[in-house]
């Protein structure tokens, strides 16, 4: 018995076909492609994440697919890191009663105790 598997990640080719472009064309607009946030090949593999791509999509038609992120900023683990640590510095207020919480603000900010 063999079962049909379609496989997610795949080559720069079938990518260029999924896009409706062909490999040329599509290797000339990687550039902005890139620039405009386009999913980056597999460092092992080389291949594509077509969901990635997918997802990609969507975020350029915001008003089609609200659900999506914006498509000028793509979410990455850096950005998540960078917007949970802006979170937990915004929650730490000038009153706490902790002094050390105390001098690691005022060493941020440059200030002596």
């Amino acid at each position: 018995m063999r079962f049909h598997v379609q496989p997610r990640c795949t080559p720069i080719e079938v990518v260029a076909r999924r896009l409706g472009l062909t490999l040329a064309r599509f290797q000339e607009l990687l550039p902005e492609y890139r620039r405009l946030g386009f999913p980056v090949p597999d460092p092992v593999s080389g291949n594509y994440d077509l969901e990635a791509i997918d997802r990609y999509i969507d975020a350029q038609n915001p008003s089609l697919f609200p659900q999506t992120y914006a498509p000028d900023r793509a979410i990455t683990d850096r950005a998540v890191i960078k917007q949970r640590l802006a979170a937990l510095v915004a929650e730490a207020s000038d009153d706490d009663p902790h002094p050390r919480s105390k001098a690691g603000r005022a060493a941020r900010k440059g200030l002596k105790l």
